[in-house]
């Protein structure tokens, strides 16, 4: 199919988030970006000058792309004066300080997100004032496409889109402003107000799940869902002999691991598994949460906590581990969590356990639905399931036959390239 309309217009995409940050909020954005351009007469991000403070990694970015940097002065830039670049972020048992989680919420709720928020008033104002200069002589032939978090990309896309109608502006959720697990804002009436007067404005709005969409239909009656998704089909597959290697790459969560480290613990004492053979490792900024865990479970002696790891690194980790655990929530009112990390998975091509945190996840279990080598289970009940799906594991890594998840069983849902043509139809269609 032909894009003639997308051919001719010019893309304007808001991400304060984008390369070369060192976040998991990145990895969408760049890759919207790197997918889309080549369809676009033309295609700009918008960023924050702070890309310059925070730690950094090397991503690609296509040639075509034009960064421009939007000068930003918010809670970021000042603890870059009193950080080291490598440590803005902080560590998971002084974020639960009552002090701090009270200032998350209150910065992550309108009003007060606007203000001092991530990107605040002068990123909003001067990102608005450029994207004006660009769109005003020509409005009917941009697309603007915001991405949250921060919430300032979206309202910056709302001030555009407010003062130019023609524009279609696009708002893309990777996860929830409202979040009924997190509970991540104060003042819940006020959020809800603030987001159904904002995102009206939107033409049509993407997320990353099919759980996700169900809450955002409260703000838009037209969502498209655009998985995360991932840009690897061939990966590296290299698996130890001697050792049988679990593994768990990335930021902790609310997700729970009980599941895992009894049933674990369990095919040890019956003598099924030999503690011996077991490799744990981790890589994040969470070792002393799984310091704990393994302290617990006395399996002190066969962990490895790595650090913090670059992207490739991580990937290389996925690529030789014999399973690759998840952990994960649901909650009544938000269902299908569908984190990056379960693409990046997929492409490293091992078994996957997955423990999540709440009552039965329909929509998790069915965007997995037809992949092979995963078990996905909830609290103690799953326990014999969860058993019989290590050993099984470990008994074929003993027998040197070890399964592999097949990748034409997930890459036309899941691989950028051929997931991205969809919603390409959907915007040819919304320009018509």
């Amino acid at each position: 199919m032909e894009y003639k309309r997308i051919a001719s217009k010019k893309m304007i995409h808001i991400a304060y988030y984008f390369p070369p940050i060192k976040s998991v909020g990145v990895n969408r954005s760049n890759r919207l970006a790197n997918e889309l351009a080549s369809f676009f007469y033309s295609y700009t991000v918008f960023t924050t000058s702070n890309r310059n403070r925070l730690p950094s990694q090397t991503l690609p970015i296509d040639d075509s792309i034009r960064v421009v940097e939007v000068p930003t002065f918010d809670f970021r830039t000042v603890l870059s004066f009193f950080r080291k670049k490598d440590r803005v972020h902080f560590n998971t048992d002084f974020k639960k300080k009552f002090f701090l989680v009270w200032w998350a919420k209150l910065i992550a709720s309108f009003p007060f997100n606007i203000l001092f928020g991530q990107g605040g008033l002068i990123y909003i104002f001067t990102a608005f004032v450029k994207i004006s200069r660009d769109v005003k002589k020509e409005s009917d032939n941009f697309v603007i496409l915001s991405v949250f978090h921060p919430y300032a990309d979206h309202i910056v896309a709302y001030l555009v889109k407010r003062r130019f109608p023609k524009v279609l502006w696009i708002a893309d959720f990777k996860d929830l402003h409202i979040d009924p697990v997190y509970r991540n804002y104060l003042w819940k009436p006020i959020q809800i107000w603030f987001n159904k007067k904002i995102l009206k404005k939107a033409n049509f709005l993407t997320t990353v799940s099919e759980g996700l969409a169900q809450n955002l239909k409260q703000f838009h009656e037209d969502i498209f869902i655009l998985p995360n998704g991932t840009n690897q089909l061939e990966v590296q597959r290299k698996l130890r002999d001697d050792k049988f290697v679990i593994s768990y790459t990335g930021s902790m969560y609310q997700g729970k691991a009980q599941l895992f480290f009894e049933a674990l613990k369990a095919l040890i004492e019956d003598g099924e598994i030999s503690q011996d053979d077991i490799k744990l490792q981790q890589a994040g900024r969470d070792g002393d949460v799984w310091q704990a865990w393994v302290s617990k479970y006395g399996l002190t002696d066969v962990f490895l906590s790595k650090g913090v790891v670059s992207m490739s690194s991580a990937q290389k980790m996925q690529a030789e581990s014999h399973v690759n655990l998840l952990f994960s929530t649901s909650h009544d009112g938000y269902k299908g969590i569908m984190t990056s990390k379960i693409y990046e998975y997929l492409a490293a091509s091992n078994p996957i356990f997955v423990v999540i945190d709440g009552p039965k996840d329909e929509y998790f279990e069915r965007a997995l639905s037809g992949i092979d080598d995963i078990f996905i289970g909830y609290d103690a009940e799953s326990i014999g399931r969860a058993k019989s799906f290590l050993l099984n594991l470990y008994l074929a890594w003993k027998d040197g036959k070890y399964p592999q998840i097949s990748r034409s069983s997930w890459d036309k849902r899941y691989y950028w390239p051929k997931m991205i043509r969809r919603f390409l139809e959907k915007l040819e269609l919304e320009l018509n």
